[in-house]
């Protein structure tokens, strides 16, 4: 890890560049860190540690790194590679992504099953283990299959840093994913669209502005977290274009058409706000609980926000045709060509201005 020893001189450290002797409590070992890299030097508080911290600030400040690495290292466990990982998480993903917290969800299962298991003895015999536990726990097939996905991208990224062999992360590929239907993980349910007579009913015992998030979805067919982080900023021209969306990571581009009836929501919500002030400052978690607090008062069947999406983009289909609906839910394709994602555009206006 430390094969090209500069002198100090070259290196033109400060005198109090020394490295601070730290306690990782949750393995109970002492570490160092040094130029993006943790080592670990063994039990906390022995005369080892001490022997062995003296020796890297020695190395370092006659040759410019730490060289020593101990002969009888304590291996890492998955407890460890866990919470080294989750503390970089953050720094591979945009601002407000909720895309850590849910990795984190699928890898705290590691250090509660197997808390003393060295990372690299993680197998796909373990893999499989793990996928039980999810099973056992009532947990989705596509959940089950999303949270697979996080524990490989967990030990591709130790073998990226050099915290584990490459070895472990390629034979954990080896484990396929479930299938659907065939498997006892809960199968999860195709959800359509809401009815047309549900979301009336909702709309008429809501408050306004939930009534305001309604029409726009219906109107729009945008997602939930799209109206929620709207602003004026982003609108020109009657086209709303996210800096923020579902598939911003892979590089497309969200554009939104809002007709007249929608701009009329949009002009009206917006008075007395700034440009880039979200028209509407509320969770999703909240939003849901208005609609879902209303159908258990109407005693009609619960729906959830999304539905709305589902049920603009049918009755775009049904009047527009299949292309029009693509382009109105911003639904794309590698293989469209640019002249044709262009003809879809048209469509997916025009389909917009002739909501109401």
């Amino acid at each position: 890890m430390y094969q090209n020893i500069v002198s100090f001189a070259d290196m033109g450290r400060h005198k109090n560049s020394l490295p601070s002797l730290l306690h990782h409590k949750p393995s109970d070992q002492a570490r160092v860190n040094w130029q993006g890299e943790t080592i670990y030097l063994g039990k906390w508080g022995s005369v080892e540690v001490v022997q062995a911290y003296d020796g890297i600030c020695a190395n370092i400040t006659r040759h410019g790194c730490p060289v020593w690495i101990p002969a009888n290292q304590p291996k890492l466990t998955t407890h460890a590679l866990c919470l080294e990982y989750s503390g970089n998480l953050p720094k591979n993903y945009p601002a407000g992504s909720g895309e850590p917290a849910m990795i984190d969800l699928a890898i705290r299962w590691l250090p509660q099953l197997f808390p003393d298991l060295p990372a690299e003895s993680f197998s796909p015999a373990k893999l499989l283990e793990l996928r039980q536990a999810w099973i056992d726990s009532g947990k989705s097939h596509s959940t089950i299959n999303k949270w697979h996905n996080y524990i490989l991208g967990l030990f591709r990224w130790a073998a990226m840093t050099d915290r584990l062999p490459a070895s472990v992360w390629h034979s954990l590929l080896t484990v396929p994913k479930l299938k659907k239907g065939r498997s006892a993980a809960v199968q999860p349910k195709d959800v359509g669209p809401v009815s047309r007579a549900q979301v009336e009913a909702v709309k008429a015992v809501v408050d306004q502005r939930t009534r305001d998030m309604i029409d726009l979805q219906l109107l729009t067919g945008m997602r939930t977290g799209d109206v929620l982080q709207m602003t004026t900023g982003q609108v020109i021209d009657g086209v709303y274009t996210p800096v923020k969306h579902k598939t911003a990571w892979r590089g497309h581009k969200r554009q939104i058409y809002l007709g007249p009836a929608a701009l009329a929501i949009v002009a009206r919500v917006s008075a007395g706000k700034g440009p880039d002030e979200p028209l509407f400052r509320w969770s999703a978690c909240l939003y849901g609980q208005k609609i879902a607090r209303a159908c258990k008062r109407l005693g009609v069947a619960h729906w959830h926000p999304h539905q709305l999406r589902h049920l603009a983009g049918s009755e775009v289909r049904d009047v527009h045709g299949l292309d029009a609906a693509q382009a109105f839910l911003g639904h794309s394709s590698a293989k469209m060509s640019e002249h044709y994602a262009k003809v879809k555009g048209q469509l997916g206006k025009q389909a917009a201005e002739e909501r109401e």
